[in-house]
């Protein structure tokens, strides 16, 4: 937790000069090893949204970013929004762990919204074969 308090300082003091690769790598990181951090998280989502640069990720490192914040059960909903409209967008473009990780993701923080569902259903079901069981599971979720 050392090295994350460490990091989670040095981040907020300079949240403006994060890209979008930068904050979905750090948000994965810090989601991976259950380090519950909104102090940083929830102003970084409100700077990546007001920036711009949350639109800049492909559907697959969106996916990764929200990832930390379900982890963490961290719920912001600009972030959620945001995340929605990539996921529901790039969804064809989506590998199956993709689709896996927004619907986990989705249902881990509660946020019910029956056009991603949707999307990630028409998905599911075209390529329900291709999903590994565990993947299958978590869309069923």
């Amino acid at each position: 937790d050392e090295l994350f308090r460490a990091v989670s300082l040095r981040a907020r003091s300079s949240l403006d000069d994060f890209s979008a690769h930068d904050a979905s790598t750090l948000c994965w990181a810090f989601g991976a090893a259950g380090f519950r951090d909104p102090e940083l998280l929830l102003p970084l989502a409100d700077q990546l949204i007001s920036s711009g640069e949350l639109r800049k990720l492909s559907p697959s490192l969106a996916g990764e970013l929200l990832f930390g914040y379900a982890a963490t059960g961290i719920f912001h909903e600009g972030l959620l929004l945001t995340m929605k409209e990539t996921c529901i967008k790039g969804i064809w473009e989506l590998e199956t762990e993709d689709v896996a990780t927004f619907a986990w993701c989705f249902a881990k923080l509660r946020y019910q919204d029956r056009e991603q569902w949707m999307a990630l259903r028409s998905y599911a079901e075209r390529f329900m074969g291709r999903l590994r069981p565990r993947e299958r599971e978590v869309v069923r979720w």
